[in-house]
Formats: structure tokens, sequence, C-alpha cells
């Protein structure tokens, strides 16, 4: 996923593997616009949980971007109900596996 938003004009590097402060990328939009990704696997398509939510609200704060746009990525069926609310609550962008390439722009 991370290739594709960058061969699509995206600029940005991951972040260290320990101690990233709850984001796995931090990454600019053609437009300008900075956008931090929280991703997580999930074993047989499960859900995620309000973890992903929790780890960007972190991020967006120990990087210091009250700006930014957070997205919290799955490979999972989607998100459970507590993870929903909390994104909502936050403006946090739901990205589950069924979502994933049409949000890419992959048909």
């Amino acid at each position: 996923m991370l290739q594709h938003l960058l061969s699509q004009g995206w600029k940005g590097n991951r972040t260290p593997v320990t101690g990233d402060g709850g984001a796995d990328a931090i990454l600019t939009d053609p437009a300008g616009r900075t956008a931090i990704f929280q991703i997580k696997h999930r074993e047989n398509g499960g859900r995620c949980d309000a973890k992903a939510i929790d780890d960007l609200l972190r991020a967006r704060k120990a990087y210091d971007m009250p700006d930014a746009t957070l997205y919290a990525v799955t490979n999972g069926k989607g998100f459970t109900g507590s993870a929903v609310e909390k994104a909502e609550r936050y403006g946090i962008i739901r990205i589950s596996r069924s979502d994933l390439l049409p949000w890419m722009g992959i048909p």
C-alpha cells in the first residue's frame, strides 16, 4: 500500500520499527497535506480494534501534527464498534480490506 501511494506522488518515510510514537508511516499527499498511517494486520480477516485509533491519536500528539489526517488501515474485515465510534469522534479515516483497493484507485 505504501509503495503504491509513493508511486502516486505521496512523499515520506516509514517511521522507526520501535519507538514510532504510534505511527507506521507519515506521508505528504500530492497537495501537500500531511497524513499519519497506522496499519494493522489481522489474522483470518478479523476486525481491527480501537488500539489503532489510540495509536493514531498518540502519534498526532507525539509528532506535534494537529492538522494531519489520520488513517487506520487493516487487512481485516472491518473495525470493532468501539473503534468505529472513536474514529468517528476524532475524524479518523478507516480503511479495511474491502476498501483498500478502491481507495487507492485500483479497480
